[in-house]
């Protein structure tokens, strides 16, 4: 039930990642995916199913705003319905969150979505979940973006 949100639609590109950022595995039944996928990081929570997808993309998309960012984030969804939308603040940057209901390929799903722009680059963090997120699941999903710190600057930090 993953989709990656940066690919941002049109044809498949060599894009540029972010190497310089970092996020903390969010604590309990959380692991790393070995998921055959384009995402950056994917954890997955083997008792709640839940998923969490972090990528990344840069020196693209320069001019869009954080609006157009995140609904394309959402486009392979159908049936959307927003049930909170919100700016916050991520690594001392704006970035838009949306909390969303929606059908994919049928099935519904809730979804946590946040963009940001942070020095040339978006950042994209997804958590879904068949049915309706838990609440240990949106704690999680908070956990990991008060983890996120980015330096295009100051070299690679390590992630998990």
């Amino acid at each position: 039930m993953i989709f990656a949100g940066c690919s941002l639609s049109g044809p498949i590109r060599e894009d540029k990642v972010a190497t310089g950022y970092r996020v903390h595995r969010p604590s309990g039944d959380w692991a790393k995916a070995d998921w055959d996928v384009e995402a950056d990081h994917i954890y997955i929570n083997e008792s709640s199913r839940a998923v969490l997808n972090i990528n990344s993309v840069c020196e693209r998309y320069a001019n869009a705003s954080l609006k157009s960012l995140l609904k394309a984030a959402l486009s392979p969804l159908n049936a959307i319905t927003i049930v909170e939308e919100k700016t916050i603040t991520l690594d001392d940057r704006e970035a838009l969150q949306q909390n969303v209901k929606a059908k994919l390929d049928g099935v519904s799903v809730e979804l946590l979505v946040t963009v940001l722009r942070k020095d040339h680059c978006i950042f994209d963090f997804q958590m879904q979940r068949a049915g309706s997120l838990l609440k240990s699941d949106k704690e999680a999903y908070q956990e990991v973006l008060d983890s996120f710190r980015y330096s295009s600057y100051g070299g690679k930090y390590d992630s998990n």
